[in-house]
C-alpha cells in the first residue's frame, strides 16, 4: 500500500535517528557503560536510508518519499541562501575563488585516475571529473556543523559558502565544455601515460542484427543464454559500452564490442 510505505519509511527514519542520538544514554542506563557511540541526526538518517536501500521495495519507497525529500531540500537551500553572509572584504571572495580552483583541480587529480584505472576510457573519465567539479551541498552541512561546534570560524565558513556558489555558477559551463576540456588535455594525457582506447571502424559492408547499447546485468544474461542456445547469433551482435575494462571479456563471448 503506497500510504503505508510512505509512513513506514518516515517512521523508520525517525526511529533510527532517535536511537542514534540517545544511544549512549540507553547503553549507560541498561548496561552501565558509555562507549560514546552516539551519532547525530544527519548520520542517523543516512544509516536509516542505507538500510532501506537494501530492501526489495527500495524503488517504491524512493518514489513515495521523493516529494517529501524535494520539499525539505527546497527548505534547506532557502535556509542556505538566507544564511549567506555579506563578504567581510575582497579577501573572502579571493580565497573562495582559490578554493574553487583547488576543488576543480582536485577532481582531476583524484577522480580521473580512479575512473580511468577502474575501466572508464580517457574521454569519459575526463568528462565525469569535469562534471563533478562542484563543491557539494554536503560540504555545507559539514561546515555548518563545524561552525556550531566551534571547530571553524565564520570567516572560513563564508569562504566555503562562496566557493559553493562559485562552482555552482560554473556548473552549466563545465557540463557544456566537458568534451572540449578533454580535447584540450588529450596531448598532455598522452604524454603522461593515459592513452585513448583503440578505435575500430566498421566497413560499409559490415552489418549487425542486434546492437546492445550498454552492457550490464540484462545484456550479460542475454549473451550468456545466447551462447548456450544460439551461439551462431553471437557474431551478428554489436555491443557498445564505455567501460573499456570489460571489452575483452565481452569479446570472448563472440560479439563485436
Amino acid at each position: 500500500m503506497p500510504e503505508l510505505i510512505l509512513v513506514a519509511a518516515i517512521a523508520w527514519c525517525f526511529a533510527v535517528v532517535f536511537i542514534g542520538i540517545n544511544l549512549d544514554a540507553f547503553t549507560e542506563s541498561f548496561f552501565g557503560f558509555n562507549w560514546h557511540l552516539t551519532v547525530g541526526s544527519s548520520m542517523g538518517a543516512l544509516i536509516a536510508g542505507a538500510s532501506i536501500a537494501n530492501l526489495p521495495y527500495s524503488t517504491d519507497v524512493l518514489g513515495k518519499v521523493g516529494i517529501v525529500k524535494d520539499f525539505f531540500v527546497t527548505l534547506f537551500f532557502v535556509g542556505l541562501g538566507m544564511s549567506i553572509p555579506m563578504p567581510d572584504g575582497v579577501s573572502v571572495l579571493l580565497i573562495a575563488i582559490l578554493f574553487s580552483a583547488l576543488t576543480i583541480l582536485a577532481r582531476y587529480l583524484i577522480f580521473f585516475p580512479l575512473l580511468y584505472w577502474t575501466g572508464l576510457d580517457r574521454r569519459n573519465a575526463t568528462v565525469a571529473s569535469t562534471r563533478l567539479a562542484q563543491v557539494s551541498e554536503f560540504t555545507l552541512v559539514i561546515s555548518y556543523a563545524g561552525l556550531q561546534l566551534g571547530h571553524i570560524g565564520t570567516g572560513l565558513n563564508s569562504v566555503i559558502i562562496f566557493a559553493f556558489v562559485v562552482t555552482a555558477l560554473l556548473t552549466p559551463t563545465l557540463y557544456q565544455k566537458a568534451d572540449a576540456v578533454h580535447d584540450r588535455l588529450a596531448l598532455l594525457l598522452d604524454r603522461i601515460g593515459f592513452k585513448a582506447p583503440p578505435e575500430a571502424k566498421a566497413g560499409e559492408e559490415e552489418s549487425y542484427s542486434v546492437a546492445l547499447l550498454g552492457f550490464h546485468r540484462v545484456a550479460s544474461s542475454l549473451l550468456y543464454n545466447l551462447k548456450k542456445k544460439h551461439p551462431d547469433l553471437l557474431k551478428s551482435i554489436l555491443v557498445v559500452d564505455f567501460n573499456v575494462g570489460i571489452h575483452r571479456k565481452i569479446a570472448a563471448y563472440g560479439p563485436t564490442v
